[in-house]
């Protein structure tokens, strides 16, 4: 019965994280619309995101933990990540023509190659420190501190987070 409680909450704490739509979510969706290369990058995506809760579990979160510059630094290139982003993809994205209509353009997706398509996704997934925040710190410090209690244990927590992902 523990392995399925501790299955249930690595399950969840990865749905609440995909429900809040990041970059990656983002792409990811947008591929989806397109219908191009989508398979390729939902299994990097997954694959790039099992590594780096893989990396959280391991502790590399301590590294961080008592650092407040560092911590400081990276939620401010987190957030101007995240900010730079949103503003490119409105930009890019939606346009208003001359009678003020809103028109949304994917023809740039469309013509984008599967190079360019996992290129995109890398930068994104590995350039984004919202990512990092995310799987290494936020997951990596639940499942450690798992280690406090006798159920779930931290592996439990990590294999349930990954289907969900």
């Amino acid at each position: 019965m523990a392995i399925f409680f501790s299955y249930l909450q690595g399950l969840l704490l990865g749905f609440s994280l995909i429900i809040a739509i990041g970059a990656q979510n983002l792409f990811v969706f947008n591929q989806g619309l397109v219908g191009k290369y989508v398979m390729i990058v939902c299994l990097f995506c997954s694959l790039s995101d099992a590594l780096l809760i893989l990396i959280g579990y391991s502790g590399l979160y301590l590294i961080i933990e008592n650092n407040v510059i560092l911590q400081n630094f990276i939620i401010l290139i987190g957030f101007l990540w995240l900010l730079g982003y949103g503003v490119l993809k409105i930009r890019e994205g939606m346009y208003f023509d001359q009678e003020s209509n809103l028109n949304i353009q994917i023809s740039h997706t469309n013509n984008r190659n599967l190079y360019k398509t996992i290129l995109a996704i890398s930068g994104i997934t590995w350039l984004n420190p919202h990512v990092y925040l995310d799987t290494v710190f936020l997951i990596g410090s639940i499942s450690n501190s798992c280690l406090l209690y006798t159920s779930p244990s931290p592996r439990d927590v990590e294999e349930s987070r990954m289907p969900s992902s």
